[in-house]
């Protein structure tokens, strides 16, 4: 995606598919921002509640107002030197404070006490985790925080560097979140969270990128001037800044969110995405088609971090644990599938229907033809 100059994440899409199936993949991927947003909302709203004793609603709306403010003025460059400042307190502030919690006289020997946090795992859930593990992996590729980020280096190579840095930070950096989670558990600390406004930020430029740039300026004004364009961007952040604080205010479930805006960018946009980037002769029926089954098969599957009833009971559907089957990659797979057969089917047809009709024309052709050279023997007296 680098090597081709693509400005946001849906470019390809909109290359592939045209304006309408990106207006689609577009309320998705925001549905899957907002919600993203809003847990990260509410899990820093929640430490500085606990640690700065002060109300819930007031530590969500002022980091969001402080997050909204900065990156409307600054966009991407703000986003990108507070990304610089923001990881290196989480760095170095999850390593500095091991030896201070786990020397503390409040924490014991946590290697005693696993048996409360480690856990077991029941084989019966699987199922549960074999599809949960599959979309929280994949279901982080088609962000465009992560996008915005490989589409601004200056190289394709660079581009694959990052990406691999970043994912191998990312294994290396939790191994202290864990291990302050055991020592929670071990000594009924509070909640603690790292640095998270750098991952608001992203979300709420990202959103705001992709309405400006593939929906704004392709579908109601094309020939918007780069300032209006700016004010659009700036207003959209504030919209969606402040949709995801309502959300993260009344909604106040960091993991259920999480895992929910994982679920909507993984079930219904890395197919598009992917069939767009890797199978460029694939359609818009077909993905048409896709985009309507994945969202089908995921409401389907219900969710109860909002109530959602399911309509839908796949294999080993239990009422009380809810779908044990893994639906997230079954609806992802066959979302794939029915974009990639549809394209083919709709393809083959138009061929056929192209070529009936070149023959019913040259057919007409030549009857026109015959009809001709009739009427001009009648005139010659033949």
């Amino acid at each position: 995606m680098r090597d081709h100059n693509y400005l946001t994440m849906l470019d390809p899409c909109q290359e592939v598919y045209g304006n309408a199936l990106v207006f689609m993949v577009y309320l998705a991927s925001l549905c899957g921002d907002v919600f993203w947003t809003a847990s990260i909302l509410s899990a820093l709203g929640t430490s500085l509640s606990v640690i700065v004793n002060i109300p819930l609603t007031v530590a969500i709306v002022t980091s969001s107002a402080v997050t909204i403010i900065y990156t409307m003025i600054g966009q991407m460059i703000s986003v990108a030197y507070t990304d610089i400042v923001q990881l290196l307190f989480i760095t170095f502030g999850l390593v500095l404070s091991l030896p201070f919690i786990l020397t503390n006289e409040n924490v014991g020997d946590i290697s005693k006490s696993a048996d409360t946090w480690v856990g077991t795992f029941d084989i019966s859930f699987a199922g549960q985790w074999w599809d949960l593990f599959v979309a929280m992996t994949l279901g982080t590729i088609p962000w465009q925080s992560y996008f915005q980020r490989v589409l601004s280096v200056r190289s394709g190579r660079q581009a694959q560097i990052l990406s691999v840095v970043g994912a191998s930070s990312a294994v290396i950096l939790v191994i202290p979140s864990v291990i302050i989670g055991a020592v929670a558990t071990n000594a009924g600390l509070g909640a603690i969270s790292a640095a998270v406004m750098s991952s608001m930020d992203s979300s709420i430029l990202g959103s705001s990128s992709m309405f400006t740039y593939n929906i704004y300026a392709q579908l109601f004004r094309t020939k918007a001037s780069d300032s209006e364009l700016l004010w659009i961007q700036r207003l959209a952040i504030l919209f969606v800044g402040s949709l995801a604080t309502v959300i993260s205010i009344f909604v106040p479930i960091v993991y259920g969110l999480f895992i929910l805006a994982a679920d909507i960018v993984f079930v219904i946009v890395l197919p598009q995405l992917l069939c767009a980037v890797h199978f460029k002769w694939t359609n818009s029926y077909g993905a048409i088609v896709g985009y309507l089954v994945s969202v089908t098969l995921r409401i389907g599957a219900g969710e109860p971090t909002i109530n959602l009833p399911a309509f839908i009971f796949y294999p080993d559907y239990d009422v009380e644990t809810g779908q044990n089957f893994p639906f997230r990659t079954f609806a992802f797979v066959t979302s794939v599938l029915c974009i990639v057969i549809v394209s083919i089917v709709t393809r083959y047809s138009q061929k056929i229907v192209k070529s009936k009709t070149k023959y019913n024309v040259s057919k007409a052709s030549g009857s026109k033809s015959n009809k001709h050279i009739l009427k001009l023997q009648t005139l010659n007296g033949q």
